[in-house]
């Protein structure tokens, strides 16, 4: 733009009341920008980079310990396929959740301390940079989609800071995919309106990049809402004649190379995954799991009063205790909701954007994005009704859909649609400054929501939603700060109207208000007093009597009962302080990990257990030393065989002595039955580690070789070098036939790992390749009008 042109829309006269008053607003720098965000992440977060807070619930309990022993491992020269120290042995990098190839979670093992642990500092530096990303990506996208920059700023502030992100901190690998999905929207827009074939391999490698960092669920919901933007712009582009054979042709794959790109990069992830989550107790989720966390009808009270029904805190000194009931059918009566439902159905972008986003939708419905953010708005809100609905039961029958649980994660599509069409709604109001018309509509909108908050305060909206007698005060002044914020809406905007305040001033008003809302609102949840990484550290006497001091005395360790429940360390304590446990936590288990017996003795024989957690007369807990567990590895000479279907009821009720007997479920050419005890036999571990363990055996007749450590289909055996069947043994153990006087190396390796790092290979290779040698021209006649109504 032209100086001469600049002063031109600088001025600001006012005609008559039919036509617009003609205003701009100044151009801002862009090191400003990038400043601004800065800033606000650094205030928002100022409590975890400053030490004083930290994130709390998984991100404690399984986001540290799991990132940390991948990051010891890498900074070790390792890649960690297996964990021997969480439920007697997991698959570790096949588990998605832990988001081993994401880039930045890799970074992390460049800073483990020299005792092996990963500070705290580094783990939520990396989570918070991601919400400075997520307001970079946000305002490039509301920019390039025609918005003001002041616009831009309102919509990444309302979208980063969004309850849907924050809360979101107790999970960083949804932050990881929310943060970069407005720059993916952007660039596969592009891609699919420009017909350019270097948009479309961009998007795509954004795309697989996203996904590496972990969370299956929100890949699918991203995947899905690129799927239904591309089907509505090709019908959009089909009514409107746009297609011509070539643009068709160019269209479709325009649209469909980012999810091939995409899915390239994922499989040296997805492949081991989803061998894991076939094998996984999440594979038979049923339909009540599956809807657990769905939204209420009720809760779109909270898009004006967030904490309407109560809040969760990761501190006990909060107000509000969370609150809201859920319909037995069964019984007819109504339970609480788990605590967990508080962060799983939040939704709420400020009451100022909300306001917006409702102006922005309203003026600009024509446009077919804007349709498009509506629609998919809709279908986010009725999936999240989960079992309060239809469409999540319909979508529970499509593959993939089935597996996973929390319905209410899907608001974050009204989320990310209400953002941007907040940065249009600001950009309406100066726009369209001096249409009387339009602007009595604004505050309608406006007065509707004022109206609302008034009934708040009175205690309507208590007494209509059955708030507890005790808490209905703090419930109805609940309602005073949206009142507060709308009404400063109000005279912003009117301000703006009679052009007595800057584009510039205005935006940059709301826009505070817009942050000091959802820093209220939002940011005590991410304030937990307790720092993850000193609650891992432990007595080092402890540690030195549960880690083992070489391959030959392996054991595990029991820290955890349930009756009476007690337990001496945090879950994935194991991970962190490196003793092999038979605890754990983490959302994708497998479906056998605990062996079906009734006697407790018997389970910790079969796990090696060498410390167990045990209670005096008084009821105190110790921690007692058992003599008569069977030893990491031994071996047997009777082999019962039965049917998988039968494998519990075998074990149950059989009353087998497993030092002398293995229960196989797949038939040998070879018979055992002896239970002779004068056989000899010798095992020693010559050398143990995550992917790999070698044992020499000697023994006067062919046995079988047991093993305390879970199956797993990727383990593998050789004898001598030659490849032999790993048995699955004793419900959920190993075991391999072994001839006398043999040597025995168990391998972790996994042909869907390699496969799977082949395609992401060749896959970046051919992007890359693309990406340097295809030209392709500025050609306007190749485009698609998305203006073209």
């Amino acid at each position: 733009m032209s100086k001469t042109d600049k002063h031109k829309r600088k001025s600001q006269t006012k005609p008559s009341s039919s036509k617009a008053i003609i205003l701009s607003p100044k151009i801002l720098p862009v090191w400003l920008i990038i400043v601004i965000f800065a800033l606000t992440t650094i205030i928002y977060f100022w409590g975890q980079l400053s030490g004083s807070y930290f994130f709390w619930e998984d991100f404690a309990e399984f986001i540290y310990p799991t990132q940390t022993f991948a990051a010891v491992e890498t900074a070790g020269g390792n890649i960690p396929f297996w964990n021997p120290f969480t439920f007697a042995g997991m698959p570790f990098l096949a588990d998605l959740q832990n988001g081993y190839f994401y880039p930045f979670n890799r970074l992390l093992s460049l800073f483990v301390t020299n005792d092996g642990m990963l500070p705290i500092w580094i783990l939520q530096f990396i989570v918070i940079i991601h919400f400075f990303f997520a307001q970079l990506n946000m305002y490039y996208l509301c920019k390039k989609w025609g918005t003001s920059q002041i616009a831009g700023i309102i919509a990444a502030l309302s979208f980063a800071f969004s309850l849907v992100m924050v809360f979101r901190s107790i999970h960083p690998m949804i932050i990881y995919h929310l943060a970069w999905f407005p720059l993916v929207v952007l660039i596969y827009h592009k891609a699919i309106s420009t017909l350019k074939l270097k948009s479309a391999i961009w998007a795509g490698l954004i795309l697989g990049f996203t996904f590496l960092s972990g969370h299956p669920q929100y890949t699918l919901f991203l995947l899905m809402f690129l799927f239904f933007f591309a089907l509505w712009l090709f019908v959009h582009y089909l009514i409107k004649q746009e297609f011509t054979s070539r643009k068709l042709v160019k269209f479709v794959f325009s649209a469909i190379i980012p999810v091939i790109v995409s899915a390239g990069i994922f499989m040296i992830q997805y492949l081991p995954s989803q061998k894991l989550a076939d094998l996984s107790q999440r594979a038979e989720m049923t339909y009540e799991k599956a809807s657990e966390s769905s939204m209420q009808i009720k809760q779109v009270m909270t898009f004006i009063s967030p904490n309407f029904f109560g809040q969760t805190r990761p501190n006990a000194d909060f107000e509000i205790p969370f609150y809201l009931t859920l319909s037995d059918t069964s019984t007819g009566k109504d339970n609480a909701a788990p605590y967990y439902y508080y962060w799983e159905t939040a939704f709420y972008l400020g009451i100022i954007g909300f306001i917006l986003a409702l102006i922005g939708f309203w003026f600009n419905l024509k446009d077919v994005r804007f349709s498009f953010l509506l629609f998919i708005s809709f279908l986010g809100f009725l999936y999240a009704l989960g079992s309060n609905g239809f469409l999540h039961k319909l979508f529970f029958y499509l593959p993939f859909f089935g597996n996973f649980r929390n319905p209410g994660r899907l608001m974050f599509y009204l989320t990310f649609a209400f953002s941007i069409a907040s940065a249009f709604g600001f950009d309406s109001l100066w726009k369209l400054a001096g249409n009387k018309k339009l602007f009595r509509s604004t505050n309608s909108v406006i007065g509707i929501i004022i109206f609302i908050c008034l009934l708040g305060i009175l205690g309507l909206w208590s007494s209509v939603f059955d708030t507890p007698e005790k808490i209905i005060t703090l419930i109805n002044q609940k309602f005073i700060l949206p009142l507060i914020l709308s009404i400063i809406f109000l005279i912003v905007a009117y301000f703006l109207f009679k052009v007595k305040l800057s584009i510039n001033i205005a935006g940059l008003i709301l826009a505070v208000f817009i942050f000091i809302d959802l820093y209220i609102v939002a940011n005590p949840f991410v304030n937990s007093n307790v720092n993850p990484q000193n609650t891992y550290k432990i007595d080092n006497a402890i540690i030195k009597a549960f880690l083992p001091q070489n391959p030959d005395d392996l054991f595990r360790v029991n820290y955890r009962s349930y009756q009476p429940p007690y337990t001496a360390f945090l879950r994935n304590q194991g991970l962190v302080s490196r003793f092999m446990n038979i605890e754990g936590y983490n959302p994708l288990i497998l479906q056998r990990v605990i062996p079906p017996l009734n006697s407790r003795d018997t389970i910790h024989q079969l796990y090696n257990i060498k410390y167990e957690i045990r209670f005096n007369e008084q009821n105190q807990p110790y921690f007692y030393e058992r003599s008569d567990r069977l030893g990491y590895a031994w071996i047997v000479h009777n082999a019962i065989i039965t049917v998988p279907d039968n494998i519990e009821n075998t074990m149950r009720y059989g009353g087998f002595d497993y030092s002398k007997t293995v229960i196989l479920e797949e038939k040998l050419e070879k018979t055992y039955n002896s239970d002779n005890d004068s056989i000899q036999s010798f095992i020693k571990c010559l050398d143990f580690g995550l992917n790999y363990a070698k044992y020499e055996v000697q023994t006067e007749s062919d046995g079988i070789l047991c093993f305390s450590e879970i199956w797993y289909p990727d383990w593998k055996a050789y004898i001598n070098g030659s490849p032999r069947n790993l048995l699955r043994a004793n419900y959920c153990f190993r075991a391999v036939e072994i001839p006398a006087g043999k040597t025995i190396e168990i391998k972790y390796e996994s042909s869907e790992f390699f496969s799977g790092m082949y395609i992401a290979i060749f896959v970046l290779i051919c992007s890359i390749l693309a990406l340097i040698f295809i030209k392709e021209k500025d050609d306007n006649g190749e485009k698609l009008d998305i203006t073209k109504n």
